[in-house]
């Protein structure tokens, strides 16, 4: 039943992209592996993992106040530049893209580097086409 509230509070917070009247969370920009340089933002008591991808316009200030109320919701986010990854992904030689690895390698990374006590399986948001 846990884990259904936090997908719910997720989905209200990314449905809303409500604007908090408190102070932004720190963002900080760091190698996402195959997403290219990516924006993490991090409550203080993570209790989940969101990979945010951005709409088709790249990142703006939508997408940042988006990531910013998955944040304050409890979410660590990583917000990657959609476009910007698709044209990664468009210069692979692959015919088929496996993303899932790119994702569970960022995810693993970061929770590694933090310290989670426990893994948290990444969810997957996005803002219009991400």
């Amino acid at each position: 039943m846990k884990g259904r509230a936090w997908n719910h509070l997720l989905l209200v917070a990314a449905c809303f992209s409500l604007a908090s009247c408190s102070r932004p969370l720190p963002v900080h920009v760091i190698d996402g592996g195959g997403y290219g340089k990516v924006k993490v933002i991090e409550p203080a008591h993570p209790r989940g993992l969101v990979i945010f991808f951005t709409d088709r316009n790249e990142m703006n200030a939508a997408s940042d106040d988006a990531a910013q109320a998955l944040a304050k919701a409890g979410g660590l986010v990583v917000e990657v530049d959609t476009p910007a990854y698709l044209k990664r992904l468009d210069k692979e030689k692959e015919k088929c893209h496996d993303l899932v690895y790119d994702a569970e390698g960022l995810s693993q990374q970061l929770q590694r580097s933090l310290n989670f006590p426990r893994y948290l399986t990444p969810v997957l948001a996005g803002r219009g086409e991400g």
